[in-house]
């Protein structure tokens, strides 16, 4: 009889774990599908997955993460994903991109004071593998304040820790103009051209009125120091890659001037 009981205990233990470990895997299979699909920007079936990966699995923080991912950037629904993040840090407590995606949350309802504490929550992880992100985001937040001094020099520490930042990059030179930093524009400015503007793959993400600005500045740069051959080079790929449309505002790209000269109208 004992062993009989036995036996019926250690086989329900074990269909138990198997039905546990069977969740897992789909938890995550559903999961990869939404993250797929989020990279795809199919938001509705990405949030579809990734419901049904937290069915399955509710207590994997990653997928809790990643449905918050899809509910702020694809729906803009702050809340939710706000719960979603909360949830995932509780079971996982030094989940750094948890904390570093909370703070761009709560930034977007503005509230500061949180996001700056999840920001520096992210960083407090040694263990974090992107920190310059959360820098960035950090530095971001402290310039939306007021706190321009201490944001300008956040975002040049994010810069040295990832010179690819393009966000940075913007933030930076913006306030480096309004405020007439002639010596941060010069020294950024043409890192921003090279790194993110020319960058193919990163320079599809900005607007073309940021990048048809950022050729400018860089042809006005060459022509200041009479390099011909790079002031063409850049008037050449700034009409080839943001030619501007009727439909947008600011200057557009210079004509390329016959036998080297210097030429166009388009002069910021």
């Amino acid at each position: 009889m004992r062993l009989l009981l036995f036996l019926s205990l250690t086989g329900g233990l074990t269909a138990c774990f198997g039905h546990r470990e069977r969740d897992q895997r789909l938890g995550e299979i559903h999961r990869g599908l939404g993250v797929d699909f989020m990279s795809k920007r199919d938001w509705r079936r990405a949030l579809g997955e990734l419901r049904t990966a937290k069915k399955y699995d509710p207590k994997n923080a990653e997928v809790r993460y990643s449905l918050a991912f899809c509910q702020f950037y694809g729906f803009q629904q702050a809340s939710a994903a706000e719960q979603e993040l909360r949830k995932a840090i509780g079971l996982k407590t030094d989940y750094s991109e948890a904390y570093n995606l909370l703070g761009i949350v709560l930034n977007h309802v503005g509230r500061r004071d949180e996001a700056i504490e999840a920001f520096e929550t992210a960083l407090n992880n040694m263990l974090y593998r992107t920190p310059f992100f959360a820098a960035q985001n950090l530095a971001q937040t402290l310039v939306l304040m007021g706190r321009e001094k201490e944001g300008m020099k956040r975002l040049r520490l994010a810069l040295k820790g990832n010179p690819n930042l393009c966000g940075a990059y913007l933030s930076l030179l913006d306030l480096a103009q309004r405020r007439r930093d002639k010596k941060t524009v010069k020294r950024y400015d043409p890192e921003f051209l090279s790194r993110c503007v020319q960058n193919p793959g990163a320079g599809e993400r900005l607007p073309n009125e940021v990048r048809r600005e950022a050729y400018l500045r860089g042809i006005k740069r060459a022509r200041a120091k009479k390099d011909r051959d790079r002031a063409q080079q850049l008037i050449m790929e700034c009409r080839k890659r943001v030619p501007r449309r009727d439909d947008e505002r600011g200057p557009g790209c210079p004509k390329v001037a016959p036998d080297g000269a210097f030429g166009g109208d388009a002069f910021p």
